[in-house]
């Protein structure tokens, strides 16, 4: 048997081509049992789709052994999206085939995302030396095959205890399910193949469940089939290589924000897959920028419901984690911006920003509440409170730094001559993100949550951010 595998992957080497064919061959054939499957033995639609799933993915598993060029993998991912989607059309290919990974009833661009994942992690998992490589691809692999499937299979089955999502409602079980098979999935790969040793291993396939679990918890139609792939290859990435004291630091930070955003999580008006979107968003400044990147979004997660006026939709929850990504986009625009160029003002662009945030959020809440009370008092309280809460603490925190290394020459002062344009840019930025918020937004009395509402807030944001942070482009 063994002989025969070696003889089929070296053909498949030789010739890629073919090799290709092959692999769509088995997909049609998988499907195509799994049809006559159903036919005989009534099964729940979420079963044969998973039976699929788990069958590609286990292929998958093949490809850094298979192929050495992009454009084999590259074939196979765009003739089975062609195929999976064409058997949702009806026609004679759908009732040969049909049925098997179309038969739950909801949107999803998981038969397209699913290829690109895929197809996206080769392409990254090919730089380092070959153990690393296919280690790079397998694991993210493995955590879309089989974290995902056991999710929405124990889901299914087990499912009692349900909480809130962008596209309906999920479970704790299936959710636990995809945390343990996460790690499993993880850790023995590390174990058997990684350069580490065991307790950064099991440090690190912590660290990797948690944040696979979250994100096959906020993802919706699909998506989760390129998140879980593409984030599990960058913090494998990223994380690879970190000494045990700093994965101690990781790990105690992801299960601190995590911990902290359930505790947390009635306080808010976000529902709770958004409630782990924004815990995972904190992780990710952390583990990409540092400690220092956490303070705005932490301080407006918490800082919201405590400084504006409760509405129904803080015990309704149904903000979703569209609104998460739209409030942190300019910020997560400013941390890549940081990551990419190494540029210090990246950061108090990023506190800009949330400060604009928390600007805006409060300008909707008072303006709803305080129905009768004049703008001239209610946006100038929105703009001072956000700008107290999120921007004075980090320059009193640089400047206090400045003067403790400066304290015996005159930098400090220049420095804190420094410190008063930048607080003076910052209001002017949040000013600005507010009042054009409050003019273009009429409706605010209504408190709309549409979301023409969040795009306007996510581009006024990014805009005060750049107002914010102008000065220190001209060297202040």
């Amino acid at each position: 048997m063994t002989r025969m595998a070696g003889q089929i992957a070296q053909f498949v080497r030789l010739n890629p081509a073919a090799g290709a064919l092959v692999f769509v061959a088995l997909l049609c054939l998988l499907i195509l049992g799994l049809k006559i499957f159903s036919k005989r033995y009534a099964q729940h639609p979420e079963l044969l789709r998973k039976l699929v799933h788990i069958g590609i993915g286990l292929t998958t598993l093949t490809f850094p052994w298979l192929f050495a060029a992009m454009w084999p993998v590259a074939s196979i991912a765009v003739v089975s999206a062609a195929l999976l989607m064409a058997l949702k059309v009806p026609g004679p290919l759908r009732n040969l085939m049909g049925g098997v990974v179309d038969g739950v009833d909801r949107s999803s661009y998981g038969d397209l995302s699913f290829p690109i994942g895929v197809v996206t992690l080769f392409w990254l998992s090919q730089s380092g030396d070959a153990a690393t490589s296919k280690l790079l691809f397998c694991v993210p692999v493995l955590l879309l095959t089989l974290g995902d499937a056991v999710a929405a299979l124990v889901g299914v089955k087990y499912g009692r205890h349900k909480f809130s999502t962008a596209e309906g409602m999920k479970s704790v079980e299936g959710s636990l399910a995809c945390f343990a098979a996460s790690f499993l999935c993880t850790l023995l790969p590390l174990i058997a193949f990684a350069r580490i040793g065991h307790v950064e291993a099991l440090l690190l396939a912590m660290i990797l469940a948690l944040v696979a679990m979250m994100l096959e918890a906020i993802a919706w139609s699909g998506l989760d089939n390129l998140f879980l792939p593409l984030g599990g290859y960058a913090l494998l990435k990223t994380h690879l290589g970190l000494s045990l004291k700093l994965l101690l630091a990781h790990a105690a930070a992801t299960v601190a924000l995590f911990l902290f955003a359930l505790a947390w999580r009635r306080r808010t008006s976000l529902n709770d897959s958004a409630v782990l979107g924004a815990a995972l968003y904190g992780y990710c400044a952390w583990s990409i920028g540092g400690p220092d990147w956490v303070y705005a979004p932490l301080f407006l997660f918490v800082g919201y419901p405590l400084m504006w006026p409760r509405t129904w939709r803080d015990a309704a929850r149904t903000h979703t984690i569209g609104v998460v990504l739209a409030v942190g986009a300019a910020g997560l625009a400013w941390l890549f911006l940081f990551v990419a160029l190494q540029w210090k003002g990246a950061l108090y662009a990023y506190n800009v920003a949330f400060a604009a945030q928390m600007a805006m959020i409060g300008l909707a809440r008072l303006r709803h509440r305080y129905t009768h009370m004049s703008g001239v008092i209610i946006v100038p309280t929105a703009i001072a409170v956000s700008w107290l809460l999120l921007i004075a603490p980090t320059l009193f925190a640089s400047a206090l730094f400045a003067n403790l290394v400066h304290f015996n020459s005159s930098a400090a002062f220049a420095f804190s001559a420094a410190t008063q344009v930048r607080g003076f840019s910052a209001l002017a930025g949040i000013a600005v993100a507010a009042i054009l918020f409050d003019r273009l937004r009429r409706d605010l009395r209504d408190y709309p949550c549409d979301p023409a509402r969040w795009r306007l807030q996510a581009a006024l944001g990014a805009l005060g951010s750049i107002v914010g942070v102008s000065p220190m482009l001209w060297g202040y």
